[in-house]
């Protein structure tokens, strides 16, 4: 095999592994806004997403951002 064959090789098996590299590290996050059935803005609710320990608190307005949740099912 020559050089010149040994460096097509390199170049094809990582551009084949390149779409997984991006995939590696990667996290999501859940934004949402807590309302109460008079549609007011919940203040300070709580919200832990089920089976991890990730979670915020709404702000003044009710909203909330969970951050850097690993991509996966959730209950």
């Amino acid at each position: 095999m020559t050089l010149g064959n040994k460096l097509m090789n390199k170049r094809i098996i990582l551009l084949m592994l390149l779409p997984f590299v991006s995939l590696i590290g990667q996290t999501a996050s859940l934004k949402g806004k807590v309302i109460s059935d008079k549609a007011q803005p919940v203040i300070g609710a709580n919200l832990i997403l089920a089976g991890t320990s990730l979670g915020d608190a709404s702000d003044l307005k009710g909203n909330f951002e969970i951050k850097n949740i690993p991509f996966g099912v959730y209950d």
